[in-house]
């Protein structure tokens, strides 16, 4: 009986994003000229978590290589029973949990604040930050998004496709203005955002942006998923359901948020969140 494996040199490395794409090269590396079996892989993580990763990271990892492998499966299904053995025995054999943060309303970014980011900061970074604001769009969904993936709905607002966590599609709107902006400044060929070498910019490039204007601009620490956060409380604060909001962010289901999944967020709102964000009224 032929022994089930997976072909190292045919993983669907280029499906996936790329800091993804280089956790998998990360974990071929290791392993060397070894299967890709249930005992590899959680001797790969076993070994990172010794040389002290932070289990956030390890997920990141375990994460990106399921994907990978999943895909994989896609076009070989004779090799799903093997995806589901190393799926099973590795979360059994690691446990990974990461502890929730609990994000207080003093954490958010004000609206002082993003008048400073809209004073000091370059436009770049100034413009990246204002997306974030607007959507609450996770990091990792901003460095899909593809120029034909926008299309103005009228003259005030631009719908955008959002490929989410587990390939979920999604839309979210933003205004015309912004779009433009975000053209300008980054001037994409094939994506929305691209780094100044035409490239598909990474979450990594996203983080080390907004990182820094915490660091330069407002003297604390800030990520991404704080804009994102931010974004939530207000969207709730002004009127808007539960359900509504998790919708719009491609939150996961939850009960509460169940119950008003046929609500849609009102686009007078985004223009809201746009017009406070860009001129800290």
């Amino acid at each position: 009986m032929k022994k089930l494996t997976f072909n190292k040199k045919q993983l669907p490395l280029t499906t996936v994003s790329l800091r993804e794409a280089n956790r998998v090269k990360a974990f071929l590396m290791h392993i060397g000229k070894s299967d890709i079996t249930p005992d590899s892989l959680v001797s790969y993580l076993y070994d990172r978590r010794k040389k002290g990763i932070a289990s956030k990271t390890l997920k990141a990892d375990k994460s990106a290589i399921y994907l990978c492998l999943k895909l994989y499966c896609v076009t070989s299904p004779e090799l799903r029973p093997l995806f589901d053995q190393i799926r099973i025995i590795t979360n059994e054999a690691i446990k990974l949990r990461v502890s929730a943060t609990r994000i207080r309303d003093s954490d958010l970014v004000t609206l002082e604040e993003m008048r400073l980011i809209q004073l000091q900061a370059t436009d770049r970074a100034k413009t990246l930050s204002l997306f974030l604001w607007t959507t609450g769009i996770r990091p990792g969904e901003i460095s899909k998004i593809k120029l034909r993936d926008c299309q103005a709905i009228d003259k005030d607002l631009i719908e955008i496709k959002i490929n989410g966590k587990q390939e979920r599609i999604r839309y979210i709107l933003i205004p015309t203005y912004l779009y433009k902006d975000i053209l300008s400044f980054y001037k994409g060929k094939t994506y929305l955002f691209e780094s100044i070498e035409g490239y598909q910019l990474t979450v990594n490039a996203i983080e080390k942006m907004i990182y820094k204007i915490g660091k330069t601009i407002l003297n604390r620490r800030v990520y991404p998923y704080l804009f994102r956060h931010t974004f939530a409380t207000m969207q709730i604060q002004s009127g808007n359901d539960i359900g509504a909001v998790a919708e719009f962010m491609g939150n996961s289901a939850d009960i509460l948020a169940k119950v008003y999944l046929h609500s849609k967020l009102k686009p007078q709102s985004i223009l809201n969140q746009f017009s406070l964000g860009a001129y800290g009224n």
